[in-house]
């Protein structure tokens, strides 16, 4: 934020964060600034654990509520780890290192929402150095990562227009593991390139059998910052024979706006080709509407997060009619993520949205599946 509008935005939106803070929790209670975007709250007093989602979920909320600078509505995500004395910890630096694990998992579950402790995280933790080299031997073995596929519907007929791949690891000793503990570990070892390489040639060799449907597949913004990335993207579409224009490559708000020269240049090269290029999660990361206007992108995928609450939670609808109409008036397509209930499907294609995607329509299913969900591409019930 400190770069789009300036140092003083920046510093201004901590402070109403911070203010956002303190009209939440009870008299008594501290909240502090521990770092430059990080609080920490501590609630005195017996408290139930109840009355702690409570409070996180208000938090959470509040966050989702755009701030306004310059004449701008910015809307930014938060991630809260929490534990609890004394079930996690009689002192402030156990308490403060187990609430830092679970604000770990928060980040990695795609932000916007809130984590309590587990022993179970800090075993899944520990075991980081010895799943790198399973992940490795996982690569090489070829049968323990599948790549799963949930319908993308388009919003106009409820049929499906696509399929968006998701990454799935069925560990031999510890069984199915999360995308949200794999993939950060695969980022920091540096086999996020041989892991999103096997996606998008798993994808782009099963979307070469579908008749116009595109398939989307997230990139890593390390990827990106490869410069020779597009050119393994092109690699994998001469060999698989499938269109450019049916590949939707899916990047966080981080990568979209990186203005380093390899990433702006990759984005350029594939666009140029006819690759789609979509941001993911739009609002849990910092995000202005402002900048629709400038990103080198062709989609906005709505975070689920505003989508959850859609019909529920005050303001949620207003903002994502604001975000659809902006990047339509911004010649962007949109799609609504984490669709659920009927309410959310008909709200949504009142509001505009272009195409609709979750569980109200499928789960991610294995490629053997695909025929049976695209055997429903009607409307759902």
């Amino acid at each position: 934020m400190n770069d789009t509008l300036g140092h003083p935005s920046g510093d201004a939106l901590i402070r109403e964060f911070g203010q956002r803070l303190k009209a939440i929790v009870r008299q008594g209670d501290v909240v502090a600034r521990v770092g430059g975007d990080e609080f920490t709250v501590m609630l005195r007093g017996k408290v139930s654990v109840g009355e702690v989602d409570g409070i996180c979920q208000r938090i959470v909320d509040s966050a989702r509520r755009p701030f306004v600078f310059g004449g701008q509505e910015v809307f930014v995500g938060v991630s809260v780890g929490v534990a609890l004395a004394p079930r996690d910890g009689n002192d402030r630096v156990s308490l403060l290192r187990r609430a830092d694990v679970a604000l770990y998992f928060s980040k990695n579950s795609g932000r916007s929402r809130y984590t309590f402790f587990s022993e179970s995280m800090d075993q899944l933790l520990s075991r980081r150095q010895e799943m790198e080299g399973d992940m490795r031997a996982a690569l090489k073995a070829g049968n323990e990562f599948q790549v799963h596929y949930q319908p993308i519907i388009d919003a106009r007929d409820h049929r499906v227009k696509g399929y968006e791949a998701l990454l799935r690891w069925e560990h031999p000793k510890f069984g199915s593991i999360s995308p949200e503990l794999f993939i950060p570990i695969a980022e920091e070892t540096g086999l996020i390139e041989a892991v999103g390489a096997f996606v998008l040639r798993e994808a782009c060799t099963a979307a070469a059998e579908w008749s116009g449907k595109s398939v989307a597949v997230n990139v890593s913004g390390i990827e990106l910052r490869d410069e020779g990335y597009a050119a393994k993207v092109k690699n994998i579409l001469l060999s698989t024979g499938l269109s450019p224009q049916a590949l939707e490559l899916e990047v966080t708000e981080t990568a979209a706006t990186d203005e380093a020269s390899a990433v702006v240049a990759n984005l350029d090269a594939l666009r140029a080709i006819g690759v789609q290029i979509a941001i993911d999660d739009f609002g849990t990361g910092f995000s202005s509407l402002g900048r629709l206007r400038t990103l080198n992108v062709d989609r906005i995928k709505i975070d689920r997060s505003f989508v959850r609450g859609f019909g529920e939670k005050a303001g949620d609808e207003a903002i994502i009619r604001a975000i659809v109409e902006l990047a339509h008036a911004s010649g962007l397509k949109t799609t609504a993520e984490g669709v659920e209930t009927s309410f959310q499907d008909a709200g949504l294609i009142r509001i505009g949205c272009d195409s609709l995607q979750g569980f109200l329509y499928s789960k991610p299913v294995p490629l053997r599946d695909i025929e049976l969900t695209r055997s429903t591409d009607s409307s759902p019930g």
